[in-house]
């Protein structure tokens, strides 16, 4: 049985199904329960009308197996991970473990290592808990596999020997900045904004905003894509451009990925807390139809105006590229002095306010385009708006003032509050 669960993919699935037939024997036992809650079917509905339960920024989504299981970890998981590069153990600071260990089971032995010095900025988390602060203590943990906790003692052994913890109180002066950790390298395209503005890279950036995960950006110009992600020993896609962003460096297992669904997908599976939709009928249908009709008008009244923000040197080749594809240059699409560009979004206008409508279409359960905690669709729109804003606010406002697009826009803000 051991070495079946050593090579299973499923920890996630193993943990919900207990969780599932547990919770009903632990209501069970209970010599109060005043709200009468007795199985998981009577807690989640109990949780969501529950005003003090902060519902649906606390969700209920990873609450039992009728939700969508967690993929398994990748490659393995821990176990894997100390196999495949012949490792005693793993060290990471100790709030990163219990998603890391409790599954599987793994040995873990945490380690106190000091506390945050003072003058150390106050920083509170999303829901507005301290989370760093001068004197909250913090820690390292070392992660084995199976059987393997004598290992372990030894190396923590030496280790505490070695920078010679005798007074657990005691401040350790050492530069433990959190807001410098990295999970995750974001491959960004660079404009002389220094913001985030490629609508692909911002539904990758929503992804990591939203489920909190820590990330860094490198912003990259047009012409240093291809080399960067080549080194990175990146595929090239098989069609359009080869290289391009979003792609994304995940430390932990070291994994790349470049494209906005993979890194979509790979995110999803990896951090399943704060789950995000990929995929859906409304949501296809949306995105279907937007990008046949309102992408090539949308794209025509950007890419002349994109130009202006790019540093020098992308300036110089994303004007060759573009105008070698399209056949004149740049500015002949804005079509000045003429009503061209007017036309191309009267053109639209219907569809518009169709796709509107569709965005609308679950408005009585939330601000999304599923009810009320967002998908990937909202994504997509949300970080169409944005670059459009970015680039020009003009072009925004064309698509702003429909009902429905600048709801979701405005539902997103939270989770684009950081844009570098």
């Amino acid at each position: 049985m051991r070495e079946a669960y050593m090579k299973a993919t499923y920890e996630g699935i193993t943990v919900s199904a207990d969780f599932v037939s547990d919770i009903a024997a632990y209501f069970a036992q209970l010599t109060s329960n005043p709200h009468d809650i007795h199985t998981l079917d009577d807690l989640r509905e109990f949780t969501q009308r529950e005003r003090r339960e902060e519902y649906p920024d606390r969700d209920t989504a990873g609450s039992g197996v009728a939700e969508e299981p967690a993929a398994g970890r990748r490659r393995g998981g821990v176990s894997g991970l100390i196999a495949r590069y012949n490792l005693s153990a793993l060290v990471m600071p100790t709030e990163y473990v219990p998603t890391w260990t409790s599954a599987p089971g793994l040995p873990v032995i945490t380690v106190p290592l000091g506390v945050y010095p003072p003058g150390t900025p106050i920083l509170a988390g999303s829901r507005g808990l301290i989370a760093v602060a001068p004197g909250i203590p913090f820690g390292l943990a070392w992660l084995g596999k199976w059987w393997f906790e004598e290992t372990l003692v030894a190396l923590v052994g030496g280790y505490e020997r070695g920078i010679c913890i005798s007074n657990l109180t005691s401040t350790i002066t050492l530069q433990h900045d959190r807001t410098n950790y990295s999970e995750i390298v974001l491959y960004d395209l660079a404009c002389t904004k220094n913001v985030c503005f490629s609508p692909v890279v911002w539904c990758a950036r929503l992804m990591l905003n939203y489920k909190q995960i820590p990330y860094k950006t490198v912003f990259l110009e047009f012409p240093d894509i291809e080399p960067t992600l080549k080194e990175l020993g990146l595929a090239p896609n098989e069609t359009g451009h080869k290289y391009t962003v979003p792609a994304i460096q995940h430390a932990p297992t070291d994994t790349h990925l470049m494209g906005s669904i993979p890194i979509a997908q790979f995110l999803e599976s990896t951090y399943p807390d704060r789950p995000v939709p990929l995929t859906s009928e409304l949501g296809s249908e949306i995105g279907t139809r937007a990008r046949a009709a309102v992408g090539p008008v949308l794209t025509k009244s950007l890419m002349p105006r994109e130009v202006r923000i790019l540093p020098p040197r992308a300036q110089e080749y994303f004007r060759r590229t573009r105008e070698a594809s399209i056949g004149r240059p740049l500015e002949d699409l804005l079509g000045e002095g003429t009503d061209e560009e007017q036309r191309r979004w009267d053109a639209v206008d219907e569809e518009l306010r169709a796709l509107g409508g569709l965005l609308q279409t679950r408005k009585a359960e939330g601000p999304f385009v599923l009810g009320a905690r967002p998908s990937y669709t909202d994504f997509f729109i949300a970080g169409s708006l944005q670059c459009a804003r970015t680039v020009d606010e003009g072009v925004f406002e064309r698509i702003a003032k429909y009902p429905g697009f600048k709801d979701i826009y405005e539902a997103c803000q939270p989770y684009m509050e950081r844009k570098d």
